[in-house]
């Protein structure tokens, strides 16, 4: 079981304190934006939780992780995601194999690969197709990444900085007195800004995609509740197709959530906009807490669009085939928003993807319908 350890840090005033959380196995990603955020030896970096899974290259993201958190001024957290791979892998119990099993074989298809599976290609062992060969080769695994599942192991729960609190998920009530208990109350706080409470100092937390707070644009930015004190950072990296991996600037320990500010990095192609385009405001905003779907009659496949009616609000709308899906025997869509921002001619945009809705674009971590002409910058 994992416990909730908690760990206080004294920064000296004036040194910076960079936040990044669910990197979800994409290493270049994180480089890039530390990068960015021109990451050194004179800051703190806290990394929020959830290194790896929903990407393609876990282990090589863990191991990075390790290499830095051997410097003094690198505080890694443990996300809902890094302790339920490490009992997945460290269970013997039958439901458990049986998990393991349902996962890698999941994310194999969705995200390329998976923890478990980098160790089992680093020894040069198939892929488990039964549940008796994954427990063949978890019997490996535990052997081969003796230190990477230690390390994952002794990952604390919560760092306490100053007047700023670091958690993977989130808070809940009388959070103080919880030390040594199950952690999954601080692992898994789904929807925290929404359900939490508010707090004395500010609270950092990843784990929820920020644009699940935004129902009129799909905005990636990390979150400011000043009325709660909660800063929420979690970019959507490797869940989104339109996610970033957000870093967090908070110049001192002791000052307030008006001096923070971010930066980020998508991995998305920087692209010149030919033509103009008038806002449109959306009608409506798919995301996976609300996403049943039915098909409207009368459909072609093939076509690369669909028309369907969103099930909770009888709305009809048109999207790209390949956001459909099935989960538990229901046909449901993939996160949409039909929001068309406003675009300048000569404007500098990233993109996203191109397809029979025209091309998904973003700007200033904002996700756009656009459906004029792009340029290679």
């Amino acid at each position: 079981m994992i416990t909730i350890k908690r760990v206080s840090l004294d920064i000296p005033r004036g040194r910076r304190i960079l936040a990044v959380s669910d990197i979800h196995g994409h290493v270049h990603f994180l480089k890039k934006v530390l990068e960015k955020a021109g990451f050194c030896e004179d800051d703190e970096l806290i990394i929020d939780g959830d290194i790896i899974e929903k990407g393609p290259y876990s282990l090589e993201t863990l191991r990075y992780v390790m290499e830095l958190d051997k410097k003094p001024n690198v505080h890694v957290i443990s996300g809902n995601v890094d302790s339920w791979q490490l009992e997945l892998i460290g269970s013997r119990e039958p439901e458990r194999t049986r998990a393991l099993s349902e996962f890698i074989r999941t994310a194999k298809k969705r995200w390329r690969g998976s923890l478990f599976l980098d160790f089992c290609e680093e020894m040069g062992i198939g892929h488990p197709q039964t549940e008796a060969e994954t427990a063949a080769a978890r019997e490996k695994v535990i052997a081969h990444g003796q230190a990477e599942l230690k390390f994952l192991s002794e990952l604390p729960s919560i760092v306490e900085a100053g007047k700023f609190i670091f958690v993977h998920s989130g808070l809940p009530e009388r959070w103080e007195e919880m030390d040594g208990q199950e952690a999954t109350p601080v692992l898994k706080f789904d929807d925290f800004r929404n359900r939490g409470g508010s707090f004395d100092r500010c609270v950092v937390a990843g784990h929820w995609p920020v644009c699940l707070y935004r129902h009129e644009v799909a905005e990636f930015n990390p979150f400011f509740d000043r009325n709660k004190n909660i800063i929420s950072i979690d970019g959507g990296c490797g869940l989104k197709r339109d996610g970033q991996l957000n870093c967090l600037i908070i110049p001192d320990a002791e000052g307030t959530m008006e001096e923070v500010s971010w930066t980020s990095y998508g991995g998305f192609p920087e692209m010149t906009a030919v033509d103009s385009q008038q806002e449109r405001k959306a009608l409506i905003s798919v995301q996976y807490t609300d996403n049943r779907v039915e098909l409207l009659p009368g459909q072609s496949p093939g076509t690369g669009l669909v028309r369907l009616r969103h099930l909770t609000t009888d709305t009809v709308l048109d999207v790209p085939e390949d956001y459909l899906y099935e989960r538990d025997g229901t046909l449901r869509c993939d996160d949409f928003c039909d929001y068309h921002m406003e675009v300048k001619a000569g404007e500098r945009v990233e993109l996203v993807e191109t397809g029979a809705m025209g091309s998904l674009i973003k700007k200033n971590g904002v996700s756009s319908w656009y459906h004029g002409r792009l340029e290679p910058v």
